[in-house]
């Protein structure tokens, strides 16, 4: 494959299961990278802290928010010193980060993250909502949805148990 990367799966509590993707190889006029992208479940996502690269020798960033237990592969655009698009690399080859516990962490501060069992009063309804109105206009048969901004979701109750006082402490923090 041209240009793809290279992927390490680690499962282990340092700070939490985890993907590293590691680019050897770009096109010869790469500055930098636009983003790396994942792709799992039919959904592609952003890499957090991958995106506006300066390229080097080789580029690495781990991903701390893979999703656990569906098949993810990673791509990247390459980007020219003028900023335009160079194409993209092909994609890895797909794995799949194997584990059946829950896993908390601070997006800002990901070694900041908990191993935690979730409890039955936990809500796995996901709401959310958008925001909007339907209108009426004349020489309309139907009517026309104006919607409004997307919103995080709303709602839900997690009771999540840890193991320790310090990880409780943690938690809160």
């Amino acid at each position: 494959m041209a240009y793809a990367p290279t992927l390490t799966v680690s499962v282990d509590a340092n700070p939490c299961p985890r993907v590293e993707v590691v680019f050897t190889s770009l096109h010869p006029d790469t500055e930098s990278l636009g983003a790396i992208y994942r792709t799992g479940d039919s959904r592609e996502w952003k890499v957090r802290g991958s995106v506006g690269i300066a390229v080097s020798d080789q580029i690495a960033r781990i991903d701390y928010e893979a999703p656990f237990g569906i098949p993810i592969s990673y791509r990247a655009e390459m980007l020219n010193g003028a900023g335009d698009s160079l194409g993209f690399t092909d994609s890895s080859s797909e794995v799949t980060v194997d584990v059946d516990e829950t896993w908390v962490h601070n997006p800002l501060n990901p070694q900041v993250a908990l191993r935690v069992v979730t409890l039955d009063g936990t809500s796995y309804d996901w709401s959310r909502p958008v925001d909007g109105a339907v209108l009426y206009p004349k020489a309309r048969r139907v009517g026309v949805v104006i919607g409004g901004a997307r919103q995080g979701l709303r709602g839900q109750q997690f009771d999540l148990l840890v193991d320790s006082d310090a990880d409780a402490d943690a938690f809160s923090s």
